[in-house]
């Protein structure tokens, strides 16, 4: 019998320029849309990704509830590769 292993991925940096980041939002509701100003990037990518896996972990730990063996696998520059 052997428990399950999920590998978590992410990347933890941005592209640049990152600083001083106005997020716009027009419209409301469901019809919201969450924009860069247009002087820098949005800076979601990889917050994104890396928030909800944190959050899912950090409640399955604080309410004990049942989770496959997990490993995290946090990287940088993943851009790099890609050339």
């Amino acid at each position: 019998h052997h428990k399950l292993t999920l590998i978590m991925t992410g990347h933890m940096d941005v592209v640049p320029p990152c600083l001083g980041i106005v997020p716009v939002v027009e419209g409301e509701g469901d019809n919201r849309l969450i924009r860069s100003s247009g002087a820098t990037v949005l800076g979601a990518d990889d917050k994104s990704g890396l928030a909800p896996m944190l959050e899912a972990l950090e409640v399955s730990l604080t309410e004990n509830r049942p989770r496959p063996n997990l490993i995290f696998l946090f990287t940088t520059q993943e851009e790099v590769m890609l050339q």
